[in-house]
């Protein structure tokens, strides 16, 4: 085995591709000279590396399309979730709107408690004082 096609190789290539910030087509297309070569020295002929290279390029063009209904789906989720996010804004802002009317309300009823206690309080003294 030729030292280009090891598996110990071909990650250094990779782990130099991706530290170098190559694209993921870059990659592939080591991907495929590795196949290539590897096909080449277990003695296939010419039309069997095509082959093999159409196989390949096959197989990566359903995987785009696998990626592209992921991001799809992924991308209606998004906007679902955004959605939901957008109801339950408004629902907690009406819900805060009623809460905040519900204790002035109760703020109202209270003062007026205490006002009526301090009434009664005053009367009840003065009855007191009245009768000693």
């Amino acid at each position: 085995m030729c030292r280009s096609s090891s598996p110990r190789f071909r990650d250094q290539v990779f782990r130099r591709c991706s530290r170098d910030g190559f694209e993921r087509r870059h990659r592939r297309s080591v991907t495929l000279h590795f196949a290539c070569n590897q096909a080449i020295q277990a003695g296939m002929n010419d039309a069997q590396v095509e082959e093999i290279k159409r196989h390949f390029g096959v197989v990566a063009e359903a995987l785009r399309s696998d990626i592209r209904q992921i991001a799809e789906g992924h991308s209606g989720i998004r906007h679902e979730l955004r959605e939901i996010r957008d109801e339950f804004r408004d629902e907690f802002k009406e819900m805060r709107a009623l809460m905040r009317l519900s204790f002035s309300q109760l703020d109202q009823r209270l003062r007026a408690l205490e006002t009526d206690l301090s009434t009664l309080k005053t009367r009840m003294d003065r009855l007191e004082t009245q009768r000693t």
